[in-house]
């Protein structure tokens, strides 16, 4: 107790000393809490848009579809795909199922109909969408398409690429189901802000009726898309999809599918990989402020000593003054860290120029996502670091002769 009331005044009389080390603390710690709460929201960013994009939590097509989905195979179809949406509805492990026709077209440009551009076109139902990934979050200008009419909805990039504005037409070329050729025409009712540049770039969303009737497409439909109920494991969900499959129709959950999972899997290690390197930044940050402020009172060290303060006590001594900084250091740093990753959660870090041409689902705007687990570790380890880092040169300053140590500068 005694040792810790002169550490306490070693603190308060060295105050300058003190705050250097404390705020040293404190910019690792926001820094690595920010770091960690940034790419954890790009994880979490990742998988929602893979999972509203590309996958859901369970995905439905035709068993041969992704063996030649390269060449968009209309014809390897969900068939039935109402009844078979209705039946997965119903089980009580599915929150939802929402139907989707993915198709390639020429798009002609307006006022010249010499030019056509490849784009990709996605055949919606508007009104499950909107409960599937509140699809109507998105629309910057106009409303959602309605699901008996020629309308569509289109990323602000493709509208700014390509000089469209609300009522503006669209004409599309592309092959139906029984490999014929159909254009039709249809109407800009909304643009919208879609969360990653390929969607928002290059792909024109139609009512899921439209699609069907201009494909050719029957009852059929590309994929289904599931979201799985959070109260049931992702296997228990799929294995009670499967029961209810119709003629060749596959299910796969989305950590199944390969290049989807593959995403999140490399993301994952590069985030730790990422984190790992402001942690060494950090560590080396606290470990040098704290072994300067220790060799700097070698004098201090050796009037203890002649004071009769034995090297283990001196020790001691030093190793609680820099628990004491950096439990206060730590906890500022840690808070700070996660107030401001929690403000620009709510703002959102705009990384739209940063990632122009990137064409993986990331968003162009991530927003931080902080956890009371990250900040704790963090916590813990900036405190840990900073005590331990007096170890090494208390106990090799201790060991100097009195005489010595006070000798120096």
């Amino acid at each position: 107790m005694r040792l810790s009331i002169m550490a306490l005044r070693n603190i308060s009389r060295n105050l300058r000393r003190s705050l250097l080390s404390a705020v040293a603390i404190t910019v690792s710690a926001v820094a690595i809490v920010f770091a960690f709460s940034f790419l954890n929201g790009i994880r979490i960013n990742l998988i929602t848009n893979v999972q509203n994009f590309v996958s859901g939590d369970i995905r439905i097509r035709h068993k041969d579809y992704d063996t030649y989905e390269y060449l968009s195979p209309l014809h390897l179809a969900v068939e039935e795909a109402r009844r078979q949406q209705a039946q997965i509805e119903v089980l009580p492990e599915i929150t939802q199922a929402a139907v989707r026709i993915n198709f390639p077209a020429l798009f002609y440009v307006r006022g010249n109909n010499s030019e056509s551009i490849p784009v990709q076109g996605l055949g919606l139902d508007f009104a499950e969408e909107e409960r599937f990934m509140e699809i109507g979050s998105f629309v910057q200008e106009g409303r959602l398409p309605i699901a008996d009419r020629n309308e569509a909805l289109i990323g602000e990039g493709f509208a700014k690429r390509h000089n469209l504005t609300i009522g503006d037409t669209i004409t599309l070329l592309t092959t139906t189901k029984t490999r014929g050729s159909n254009a039709f025409t249809v109407q800009v009712v909304a643009i919208g802000q879609m969360p990653f540049n390929q969607v928002n770039n290059n792909i024109i969303f139609i009512p899921f009726e439209r699609a069907q009737y201009f494909l050719r497409m029957g009852d059929a439909a590309s994929e289904i898309l599931i979201k799985r109920s959070t109260a049931n494991s992702e296997e228990e969900a799929l294995q009670a999809v499967q029961a209810t499959l119709i003629g060749n129709n596959d299910a796969r959950s989305w950590r199944e599918i390969g290049l989807a999972y593959t995403y999140i899997q490399t993301a994952t290690i590069s985030y730790l990989i990422i984190a790992l390197i402001f942690f060494l930044l950090a560590s080396t940050v606290i470990i040098n402020t704290t072994m300067m402020v220790i060799f700097e009172r070698i004098r201090e060290i050796g009037t203890l000593s002649a004071m009769g303060m034995n090297p283990p006590t001196l020790v001691r001594l030093f190793f609680l003054e820099a628990l004491f900084i950096s439990i206060l250091g730590a906890l500022i740093g840690t808070v700070g860290g996660s107030v401001l990753s929690a403000i620009l959660g709510t703002t959102g870090i705009d990384m739209g120029s940063q990632l122009q041409g990137v064409d993986i689902e990331f968003s162009n705007i991530i927003y931080p996502r902080p956890t009371f687990l990250i900040s704790l570790l963090v916590f813990i380890y900036s405190v840990i670091i900073s005590a331990l880092a007096t170890l090494l040169p208390s106990s090799r300053s201790a060991r100097i002769r009195p005489v010595e140590a006070l000798r120096r500068v």
